[in-house]
């Protein structure tokens, strides 16, 4: 129990709520606790040695801002209450993604399927009934969408919280992440992103 607690600790260094054990916030506290630990028992003997290694690392580093808009109605949106980054995916490009929305329904699953979505904003739900939802948006990203807006199917109140990384990954750190922009949006507003 002493060690959970110990690793619990680590985790709460960060300040974050919850508590992360990410490689950015708590990876390093936990693998210190792990060496001081070690080095306890070790009498002395420099027998501790730590091994590093590179891993991708996804920080949210942006100031975020997002509007939905047809007709000359604009509705901007509240960061981290109607709309967030989805981890590991990509950045906007500089000045923003400004493009029309394509909503997709849950079968549109491969490249081909997202022909339409080139040179917009494709438009999904986080509940696909045949792919992960990286797999997805990546293809998406292939067929040339520019950004991936995913709402909840449902009457789920909160905002998706997934990550768009491989379902491998960390074990296959070769797969790449999504270049373009990933938000997820309140259900509420999925009416509010007008198709083409």
């Amino acid at each position: 129990m002493a060690h959970v607690e110990g690793f619990q600790a680590a985790a709460n260094v960060s300040g974050a709520s919850p508590p992360s054990r990410s490689v950015l916030l708590g990876y390093n506290q936990s693998a210190s606790y792990v060496e001081a630990k070690l080095q306890e028992v070790a009498d002395g003997l420099d027998l501790i040695q730590r091994q590093h290694f590179l891993t991708p690392v996804w920080a949210d580093q942006s100031q975020h801002a997002m509007t939905l808009g047809d007709h000359g109605i604009k509705v901007t949106l509240v960061p981290y209450q109607d709309f967030k980054p989805l981890r590991f995916s990509g950045s906007s490009p500089a000045g923003g993604v400004n493009a029309t929305a394509k909503v997709f329904d849950n079968t549109a699953c491969a490249r081909a399927d997202f022909a339409p979505a080139s040179g917009k904003v494709a438009v999904i739900s986080d509940t696909p009934v045949c792919q992960s939802l990286y797999a997805r948006v990546m293809a998406a990203e292939r067929a040339g969408a520019v950004g991936v807006v995913v709402y909840r199917n449902g009457t789920e109140p909160l905002l998706p919280n997934q990550r768009v990384s491989d379902p491998g990954w960390p074990t296959n750190i070769s797969a790449p992440f999504p270049a373009i922009p990933v938000v997820g949006i309140a259900q509420i507003f999925r009416t509010a992103v007008v198709d083409d």
